[in-house]
């Protein structure tokens, strides 16, 4: 059996509104025991005391997130709030890991990622991940293919580069006790069953179409 429970919760104080949402996880997860937490926060609070609130309310958990710019779960979408997922497995093991330089060697850092891969045995046989990456290091499209690169296509992927609710000036991603900018954080996934990744969302334009007045590379300035 695999399990989620989510919980999305906004307000004023960073330890409240961590602890509204992690209860409400919790009480939809149904389990005891919880193996991994999502954590998904807005700027408007403070993403330490998010992330320890989080991980004291989960027994230390493994603990893998990143800043936002919008935040949803399967019931509501929200701006300036905290949303959190809480995963229990007898199907899954998860093993977290994050590494800071993503900005001036990205490669480095994914290589550094991949060294960390656990070794699939007969009982875990598949292998996947979550990796999430500071979204305005300007590296989206690099660091995944060169983690790709390095793991073997077979390996399946999800995750998404960290926002700042749009204002443009710093993302950061978490990993356990960690939060960090200009970094990469991963969750390995060894299952039993094989893993599968899709994608469907209804996203619109925020805005009419703006006119591009210097870039470089993948960053628009």
């Amino acid at each position: 059996m695999t399990k989620l429970g989510t919980g999305l919760a906004k307000g004023e104080d960073s330890i409240q509104v961590a602890e509204q949402a992690v209860q409400e996880a919790k009480l939809n997860l149904g389990k005891e025991r919880v193996d991994l937490a999502l954590v998904y926060c807005s700027t408007k609070y403070d993403y330490q005391k998010v992330v320890d609130t989080v991980r004291r309310l989960t027994d230390g958990a493994p603990l893998i997130g990143c800043s936002t710019g919008g935040e949803f779960t399967e019931k509501k979408v929200e701006k300036e709030s905290i949303a959190v997922g809480l995963i229990y497995s007898d199907d899954m093991k998860f093993f977290t890991c994050l590494e800071e330089g993503l900005k001036e060697d990205d490669a480095g850092v994914m290589r550094r990622l991949a060294e960390k891969k656990p070794e699939v045995s007969s009982e875990y046989p598949f292998l996947g991940g979550i990796l999430y990456i500071d979204g305005l290091a300007g590296k989206g499209e690099e660091a995944p293919v060169n983690l790709f690169n390095m793991l073997g296509t077979e390996v399946i992927f999800g995750g998404g580069a960290a926002a700042d609710d749009l204002k443009f000036e710093k993302t950061f991603v978490f990993c356990d006790d960690k939060v960090a900018s200009n970094a990469a954080s991963l969750c390995y996934i060894l299952s039993k069953k094989p893993l599968f990744t899709s994608v469907r969302h209804g996203h619109i334009p925020l805005s009419t179409p703006l006119k591009v007045t210097k870039a470089k590379g993948s960053v628009v300035y």
